[in-house]
């Protein structure tokens, strides 16, 4: 781990080399980070709410309570460092927070009417994960209406990527477009989530995270019993999970399980001063942040700042396969909130950490591979940047492990590969370890090259024994191979010598060039295509799995994917030569060194 931390305005002087404090609101809920997550931070140095205004000398801990009141009530603006943590400023907040409350608006009849559905996804780091449950919503029969509110500034939806949204019956709400109308003092991600549920035109709101999706109509929720009763229903976080610090709002703590806001609703009509409540608390984000985690804490506060009850069918929750498992009133699996695995195209940076660095599929989920099928659609649609074109090829890396001694055999694997379209040599690695060539040996060395395979920028991996025939057409066919093309694909390969195939279709997630080898009977490390997240996780699990290369990897992708994907036809043959190790030589029954798709 390196000990140097990259410039921030948001971090305090360091406490000793390896950890500081964080008073970013953008970061809610992280407080003590480390040089190394300080420089994969999204947002490090960013520009907080009033930047460029310069910080006032005249706001001090010492200050009179009604001036910071009447500054805190104003535009968003820059505040002096340790601001957020002062008595004064707690003081101000709640008195502000009060009197708001005691002035707040009656129900405004008639401005609201009927059901909904709102999500708040725009950009293209959730975009996929946006699609996927709008697709989810539809599959399972909800025909709510749906709006999918943005941030027109940041053009966080362009044309093409709402027009896919449009097929399926979404309203795409400009949120700045509505804030013309309604103007508040700070609105970005988290604080669009209030803003949203607020001023959408529904009375009775159903709200999700763009990445928490239904398994099951939501529909009956709003004629369920717990709802009707209190006209609000939330569900719970981990035990573990953040909760607000009730001292700094001046509001007594609930004894209830904290609340997880992926998912909720609320009848407007019913809730109004706590909802209104909220979102003041999202207004002053600048402090409330500070002192809960985003949105989820604004919601919690504001309930029992008011005095409102809310439904809870049940106050433990299920975390398994990275996603919340949130049920309905019968006690059934409703909603998957997969805030540690959200559906991705490229690289984005999240605000919650991901567990994977690429999609991760997971048998065990309802419909999973339906939001995997969905995925591939949308890859057809848009590149990873979500940015609405024709798809990008994906960037594959091609690495040849060999020894000294095969070199007369690997020179000869260099010439056939010169002579199909891939156009320039693979990384060449030598194994110059001693002693007798075994398994384990081979193992060592193939860790090696997954672990250079990460020095070079790319999509996906092509890992290559040194005694191989190719097919002419090899890296047309495979970036056109439906699962790299759309970067599904975890691990795959393209050598075939008659694997036991998995007894389901996979036509539907992988395409129809594409088999699955039963899981337990993969072998044969001919050329086998890996994903970038598919060789970080190989090497975290890499010395705690027994076997040769093949094997080894084989069972590390069993964990975390469906098993070895298997293009039909071989796009490699072994050229018949005994294995470094002593094996005898395998070969592919199906390899065509003319296919092209």
């Amino acid at each position: 781990m390196s000990h140097h931390f990259p410039e921030c305005r948001h971090r305090r002087e360091p406490r000793a080399r390896w950890s500081a404090m964080c008073r970013s609101p953008k970061v809610a809920g992280l407080r003590m980070v480390t040089p190394d997550v300080c420089r994969s931070c999204p947002f490090v140095d960013h520009h907080h709410p009033g930047d460029g205004t310069g910080a006032d000398e005249t706001v001090r801990p010492d200050m009179a309570l009604e001036p910071l009141i009447e500054l805190i009530s104003g535009p968003a603006r820059a505040w002096p460092p340790g601001w957020g943590d002062w008595d004064v400023t707690h003081r101000a907040h709640r008195v502000a927070a009060d009197r708001f409350l005691a002035e707040s608006q009656e129900y405004p009849a008639g401005r609201f009417c009927g059901r909904g559905i709102v999500i708040v996804g725009g950009g293209a780091t959730y975009f996929a994960s946006l699609y996927v449950t709008v697709r989810a919503i539809r599959h399972v029969g909800c025909r709510l209406p749906i709006q999918v509110w943005y941030l027109g500034r940041e053009d966080e939806l362009p044309a093409p990527r709402r027009a896919v949204l449009e097929r399926y019956g979404v309203a795409c709400v400009d949120a700045d477009a509505v804030r013309a109308r309604f103007p508040c003092r700070i609105l970005n991600g988290w604080e669009l989530k209030a803003f949203a549920v607020l001023h959408a035109g529904f009375e009775e709101v159903l709200s999700l995270d763009a990445d928490c999706y239904p398994v099951r109509d939501p529909s009956y929720l709003f004629d369920e019993p717990g709802y009707r009763a209190t006209g609000a229903v939330f569900w719970p976080d981990l035990p573990f999970g953040p909760t607000p610090d009730w001292a700094a709002f001046g509001v007594a703590p609930t004894g209830r399980r904290t609340l997880e806001t992926g998912q909720f609703l609320l009848d407007k009509r019913r809730v109004w001063p706590a909802l209104r409540l909220a979102w003041w608390y999202n207004d002053h984000s600048d402090w409330s942040y500070l002192h809960g985690y985003g949105d989820k804490s604004t919601f919690e506060v504001a309930w029992a700042r008011c005095g409102l009850p809310h439904a809870m069918y049940t106050e433990a929750v299920k975390w398994e396969s990275d996603c919340f498992h949130h049920i309905g009133p019968e006690g059934a699996v409703l909603f998957l909130h997969r805030c540690r695995d959200k559906f991705r195209l490229g690289e984005p940076a999240y605000m919650t950490p991901q567990n994977f660095t690429s999609n991760r599929f997971h048998p065990d989920l309802l419909m999973e591979t339906e939001c995997f099928g969905w995925l591939r659609e949308l890859g057809r649609d848009l590149d990873p940047t979500g940015a609405g074109v024709a798809p990008s090829v994906p960037r594959i890396g091609a690495l040849l492990y060999t020894c000294p001694d095969r070199r007369a055999v690997c020179e000869g694997t260099l010439g056939r590969w010169r002579g199909t379209d891939w156009g320039a040599d693979p990384v060449v690695l030598i194994d110059t370890g001693t002693g007798p060539a075994s398994t384990d040996r081979l193992a060592a060395h193939a860790r090696h090259m997954l672990t250079r395979a990460l020095e070079t920028e790319a999509d996906y991996y092509l890992l290559l024994e040194d005694d191989l025939i190719f097919n002419l057409h090899l890296r047309h066919n495979l970036t056109n191979w439906a699962p790299v093309r759309d970067r599904t694909l975890w691990a795959g390969s393209l050598f075939n010598p008659s694997l036991r195939v998995a007894g389901t279709n996979p036509s539907e997630l992988w395409g129809a060039r594409s088999c699955v080898c039963a899981r337990g009977h993969f072998f044969g490390a001919q050329a086998i295509v890996v994903s970038r997240g598919a060789v970080v996780e190989a090497l975290r699990e890499w010395d705690a799995t027994p076997g040769p290369y093949d094997l080894r990897l084989a069972a590390i992708v069993e964990r975390h994917a469906p098993g070895v994907v298997i293009h039909s036809p071989s796009l490699v043959q072994h050229v018949g030569a005994r294995s470094t190790w002593g094996g005898e030589p395998i070969r592919a029954t199906n390899f065509d060194p003319f296919f092209r798709a």
